[in-house]
């Protein structure tokens, strides 16, 4: 059995008072690995057996603001989250690479304090767009029925894009002072550059449903069957 002594106890104390990130960065990986999960199982089963009960209805209804307004507000928090993830990293890499080529440090420490502010940001973006994709399914079922017949796989390769992009996130930040020399730098310089690219990549994808449901190709109409309309005709 073990004793306690108050030496043990400042330690333990200190070390958590000099690095107060660690409770934040253990649940900010717990919140996008819930969210990523119930993002993977809504894209991965769009037609669960329960889903066909409610197919027939039309739409849902909202308390107090309506189906409208609740999905108007999801989806322009989720959307201001998400402007902020996609732009931060070009201005990180950007000022990495002056504090690389031209030798100014600062820079470097400012492009560190670009990618800090992803951390909570990148969460709260998850947790929104969670938020919005529950509204759309409870809410216009069969709306969501339809865009997951035609987006199907474009859902999954999204899915799949937002954990590679989180786990550049993840190693891009935390290795920031373990590989700040030579060549070891240029790499992470480039994941930085990678993080820009599965970003890109993720917001193309969502932009391609945003438009199909906005202005939709000219020979789909609203009788039109999921499975006549063409993916790569829907997806431009």
């Amino acid at each position: 059995m073990t004793s306690w002594s108050p030496r043990v106890g400042q330690k333990e104390l200190g070390a958590n008072l000099l690095h107060p990130t660690a409770q934040v960065r253990r649940r900010t990986v717990k919140l996008l690995s819930t969210f990523g999960l119930l993002a993977v199982i809504l894209h991965l089963f769009p037609e669960p057996t329960w889903a066909q009960d409610i197919a027939t209805r039309e739409y849902g209804n909202f308390p107090l603001v309506g189906s409208r307004i609740a999905i108007w507000i999801a989806a322009e928090v989720h959307l201001l989250f998400a402007a902020f993830v996609l732009g931060v990293p070009m201005f990180a890499v950007v000022a990495e690479a002056i504090g690389i080529f031209g030798g100014d440090d600062k820079y470097d420490k400012l492009a560190k304090e670009f990618t800090r502010l992803l951390l909570v940001a990148y969460s709260a973006t998850a947790i929104w767009g969670a938020i919005l994709s529950f509204l759309l399914v409870t809410l216009y079922p069969r709306l969501w029925l339809y865009l997951t017949e035609i987006f199907q796989v474009s859902m999954w390769i999204y899915v799949g894009l937002f954990f590679f992009e989180s786990f550049t996130l993840y190693l891009y930040y935390y290795g920031w002072d373990r590989w700040k020399e030579g060549r070891a730098k240029l790499g992470h310089w480039t994941l930085g550059l990678l993080l820009n690219v599965w970003g890109t990549l993720v917001m193309v994808i969502a932009n391609s449903w945003l438009t199909y449901m906005m202005s939709p190709p000219a020979d789909v109409g609203p009788d039109t069957a999921p499975s006549m309309v063409q993916f790569w005709s829907a997806f431009a």
